[in-house]
């Protein structure tokens, strides 16, 4: 098994962009001196990769090694949303310098994904919202998919090569793992199927299927399910009015929320709310 040295490993993070392309973008051939992941979140785009150009779709990750050369372009009516990051002063044991251990540009799907693409969206959320401290966060996110990316890559490696006839289900797992990831991490924004199915350029039927066979439920019961459970953390843990947890976890109806609440939990959410800070008063110390 691989070891870094923690004392020893302080990689750069030299960015970390958040790019929305639309049609017709286009970005020539090029290479770096340094190590870029990139992350395919949402759309679909053209890439040169390995000499030569394929498609590529949401849930899609791309490490580019220094001197590997690599261009993109969008075509007419689509679009791409992706995080790139850029990384150097590194070294990996028997690899020269900002290099990692990969024959591919195209991580191979596995376990890690979803991880990924947590950390991913966690990373741009802060660099978007430029909260205190978000640069040092940033960095440790940042570190955190890099030992990802290395776990993906050594786990790749015991593996046999995927057949063609396992192909299709590689893709169908790949769109369940990024959706899966995507809501976790936008459950509070405005969800529709339709919504989903379109950033990843499927039919509504076909993701539902997908996520139904992988997931055990369908994308929206799978986004309900989601909230409702943050919901009962906040009514455990915070403050919040009943109807501010509501907006905070999606809903903009107070009563629609508390009667699908009720309806999960078999209490509704004032009750819950109720006996947590009975049980709190009865932890606490008596004088």
């Amino acid at each position: 098994m691989s070891q870094i040295s923690p004392e020893s490993f302080d990689p750069k993070i030299r960015y970390a962009f958040d790019v929305w392309n639309g049609e017709d973008n286009f970005s020539a051939k090029h290479s770096h001196d340094f190590f870029e992941a990139s992350f395919i979140l949402e759309g679909q785009v053209e890439y040169f990769v390995d000499r030569r150009w394929r498609s590529v779709n949401a849930g899609t990750i791309l490490i580019f090694n220094p001197s590997n050369e690599h261009a993109e372009k969008q075509l007419k009516g689509s679009y791409s949303h992706q995080l790139h990051i850029g990384i150097d002063n590194f070294q990996l044991e028997n690899l020269p310098p900002n290099t990692f251990p990969n024959k591919e540009a195209v991580l191979p799907i596995n376990d890690t994904q979803l991880a990924l693409f947590d950390k991913a969206w966690q990373l741009i959320k802060e660099f978007n919202e430029q909260k205190d401290y978000y640069q040092v966060i940033g960095k440790s996110l940042a570190v955190e998919i890099m030992m990802l990316l290395l776990r993906s890559l050594s786990v790749a490696k015991k593996q046999p090569p995927l057949s063609r006839e396992v192909v299709p289900n590689e893709r169908l797992s790949q769109l369940v793992t990024v959706t899966q990831s995507y809501i976790e991490n936008n459950y509070a924004n405005d969800i529709s199927l339709n919504q989903l199915a379109d950033v990843y350029y499927v039919s509504p039927t076909y993701l539902s299927k997908a996520f139904k066979d992988i997931i055990g439920v369908s994308p929206i019961t799978y986004l309900i399910q989601f909230r409702l459970k943050k919901a009962y953390d906040l009514l455990k843990r915070s403050d919040y009015t009943v109807k501010e947890i509501a907006h905070l976890v999606g809903y903009q109806d107070a009563y629609h929320f508390s009667k699908q609440f009720k309806k999960a939990f078999d209490h509704s959410p004032t009750e819950v709310r109720k006996e947590a800070r009975t049980t709190k008063t009865e932890a606490s110390p008596t004088d």
